[in-house]
């Protein structure tokens, strides 16, 4: 997934997106990703955390319903 929004967003961001707000979008996904990424590693180091990436999942709709109210 980070993978293939990287690819998307490289290309998106380099042929100039039309409006700020979408490149405003492009980078909080692109660190929400990040962020869910890294999470999923730290679960499989630690057996403990096994919440991470629902809070960071959790984190992510918070900020995109946030973002999408402010662009509406």
């Amino acid at each position: 997934m980070a993978v293939l929004y990287t690819g998307y967003s490289t290309v998106v961001l380099a042929l100039d997106a039309p409006n700020g707000a979408l490149s405003s979008v492009m980078w909080i996904v692109g660190g929400l990703t990040l962020l869910m990424t890294l999470a999923s590693s730290l679960r499989v180091r630690r057996k403990q955390s096994l919440l991470w990436p629902a809070w960071t999942a959790l984190l992510g709709v918070i900020v995109g319903f946030v973002v999408l109210s402010i662009l509406h």
